[in-house]
């Protein structure tokens, strides 16, 4: 059997991206969320608690137009960690978008089992990466003949399907290279964690995990910069020096995309007289902070607008009711800046995102802290909000008299993405010590081999 092309997969809090190496975009992108059903002997599904059969069945059969998978518990590889619950049932397992959407409809839970840039639940970290590898495998030119499609009509629109029973498929994996990504500032064995089941669940051959930060700075072509990764579950500041992070002076912002999208549920909640039920529709909650919310560059005179109904609109709800939102659109992103304003009490006393890159840039070492400031970049999804840069840009001016630089390229939310592919096709045909762990040092050294990747200069 051929081996696959390196396979690049960019893990993060919310959304998983995967693709071989030589793709210009993700070839799979899907949230790495999981949701469990249980499914009962009529062949309904339901919750543990009472609920509409018929509302149900509407979520469910939505499935056929989205971008996920339902797998059976017995077909699961992490089925040993979930438990039936209802004699004479099974519980089917949603991934992605399905996750999200019965979540928000049917007021199930979702989880994402990547929180604040570290796995929680390997379990369902498994099944994301499972989901990841399988629709790789069927929807490129590598495409798995071992899967079955699910449902009349599947085999055209490939959009669910269930695995056969067997693990054949990771025969195809076999032997391969893979580059994982990782947040900054990662626990060492959570780093082992992530070797170990490339190696010993998935069967590659060779393994690089590397940095998200230091992945973004590569795509640009750059060596000196300063990081601002902010995606759905955490915010971190990474100073770089000729491909190294400065590691003790990474700074950690656990205001992201996430905290945002409960800021604005709570706003909603609050300003509609509890008749919107914010916490119970995250993802639509989610929907409308991407669509509807911005970073303003004053406050005060946002507040004015909003009183005068020059900012308002109306947002939809899944039911179809529509809501009015005006101050919302900007109080839910101004605790990225002002925490102050969170709701919840832990964010309150942190210095906001433009303190926090500031501490990491004066906490950087003298000679290199002009180089730093006069190359901001920014990566992750939450960095796309309107008005970020600009508003951070305003910031570091007023800090360091105009010598400030903040980088907004339209690829941002990729960046990682782009740079471990750049890093594969680079290192693809070779196995460099400084890229790829290999099976045989990991069956000799274990899994701590794998710090050796991790560039860091550890003096600030």
């Amino acid at each position: 059997m051929a081996v696959l092309p390196p396979i690049v997969c960019d893990t993060g809090s919310s959304m998983i991206k995967c693709g071989f190496y030589s793709s210009e975009t993700p070839e799979v992108q899907f949230p790495a969320a999981v949701a469990r059903r249980t499914l009962g002997i009529d062949g309904l599904f339901f919750d543990t608690e009472d609920s509409d059969d018929d509302e149900v069945e509407n979520v469910f059969g939505e499935q056929n137009r989205r971008h996920s998978r339902k797998r059976q518990l017995n077909q699961s590889p992490a089925s040993s960690a979930v438990s039936n619950g209802i004699r004479g049932s099974s519980s089917s397992i949603l991934v992605g978008h399905d996750a999200l959407a019965t979540a928000d409809q049917s007021g199930i839970n979702a989880n994402y089992p990547l929180v604040n840039g570290v796995v929680t639940d390997w379990g369902d970290m498994l099944l994301v990466w499972d989901e990841a590898f399988l629709q790789l495998l069927k929807g490129g030119r590598h495409g798995s003949k071992r899967m079955k499609l699910a449902g009349r009509g599947m085999a055209e629109r490939g959009t669910i399907w269930e695995s056969d029973g067997s693990d054949e498929w990771l025969d195809e994996l076999k032997g391969g290279k893979i580059v994982q990504t990782e947040a900054a500032c990662n626990p060492t064995k959570n780093r082992e964690r992530i070797l170990t089941e490339m190696f010993e669940r998935y069967g590659f051959g060779s393994v690089n995990v590397s940095v998200q930060a230091v992945l973004s700075l590569l795509a640009t072509g750059q060596r000196i910069g300063m990081v601002v990764d902010s995606g759905d579950g955490v915010t971190h500041v990474v100073p770089i020096y000729e491909g190294f992070v400065l590691q003790p002076c990474v700074k950690r912002m656990a205001i992201a995309g996430r905290t945002i999208t409960r800021q604005l549920a709570y706003l909603v909640t609050h300003t509609s007289g509890n008749r919107v039920k914010g916490l119970k529709h995250l993802n639509t909650m989610r929907q409308w902070k991407e669509e509807h919310c911005f970073v303003t560059d004053d406050p005060a005179r946002s507040k004015i607008e909003a009183r005068r109904n020059t900012i308002n609109r109306f947002a939809r709800l899944p039911d179809g009711t529509e809501v009015p939102i005006g101050a919302e659109r900007y109080l839910a992103p101004e605790i990225l800046f002002t925490p102050a304003y969170a709701v919840d009490e832990v964010f309150k006393d942190q210095p906001g995102i433009q303190g926090t890159l500031m501490e990491a840039i004066d906490s950087s070492p003298l000679d290199i802290r002009e180089s730093l400031q006069n190359s901001v970049l920014l990566s992750g999804g939450n960095t796309l909000l309107d008005g970020f840069g600009r508003r951070l840009n305003a910031e570091l001016g007023r800090a360091y008299g105009g010598r400030a630089r903040v980088i907004e390229r339209d690829d941002r939310m990729f960046l990682p993405y782009i740079g471990a592919c750049t890093m594969a096709e680079i290192h693809r045909d070779t196995d460099a010590p400084e890229m790829w762990i290999t099976r045989e040092e990991f069956e000799e050294q274990g899994p701590s081999v794998v710090h050796r990747l991790i560039p860091t200069h550890h003096q600030c």
